[in-house]
């Protein structure tokens, strides 16, 4: 799932589509990958087990519509012209932290393998963290480091890095995902991939 800002939210509308118009046994996802707002998604997705994208799709639906802007981020004190010279970002998305925490705190383990993508702002690096890297408890900082959108929002400090929006660099991550497909000892053949992509509009005709 790509990023898109507050597009991201239809991409769980998307996975409830799939799952309830479709036949859910198609989409029994392995490996979940997520950057920027897909990462959110991800975070979510990795909270269920393969085979439970039914009740996943449903609850991805209801976290989101449950979400307000004020959920998300806040102004910072000093306005925003002053935030842009005197802070770290213009947005505050301690609220975003907080509520993402809440979220993944109705739980107790990760379910599902996942991977979130993520650039360090000091060294420019493309970062594929997966759930071998980031522990259960890690979800909310990673996930929200791949969607800070920089000078919007902060950084994200994480295991010796400084995590910024993955969408700066690659704003979709398929090869992680399929390469940690054939290391579950899957063929190359054998292996589907469903892409979500935000933000593109088809011209009006």
């Amino acid at each position: 799932m790509s990023g898109g800002s507050n597009h991201g939210v239809w991409e769980s509308g998307i996975l409830w589509g799939l799952t309830h118009y479709g036949n859910p046994e198609d989409f029994q996802w392995d490996v979940v990958t997520g950057v920027s707002a897909g990462s959110l998604n991800t975070a979510m997705t990795a909270m269920f087990a393969k085979g439970d994208e039914v009740n996943m799709s449903e609850w991805m639906s209801n976290a989101w519509a449950e979400c307000s802007s004020a959920q998300v981020w806040r102004t910072r004190p000093d306005g925003v012209v002053r935030s842009i010279w005197e802070d770290i970002s213009i947005l505050d998305d301690d609220p975003a932290f907080e509520y993402v925490t809440s979220l993944v705190n109705q739980f107790t383990e990760v379910k599902r393998r996942f991977i979130f993508g993520t650039v360090d702002v000091n060294t420019g690096e493309y970062l594929h963290l997966d759930h071998t890297q980031v522990s259960f408890d890690e979800i909310p900082t990673a996930s929200l480091g791949s969607g800070s959108i920089p000078v919007v929002f902060p950084p994200r400090a994480f295991k010796g890095h400084l995590l910024m929006d993955g969408g700066t660099a690659w704003n979709i991550n398929l090869d992680s995902g399929v390469n940690m497909c054939l290391d579950m000892g899957y063929a190359e053949e054998d292996i589907i991939v469903d892409v979500a992509i935000d933000g593109a509009r088809h011209p009006e005709p």
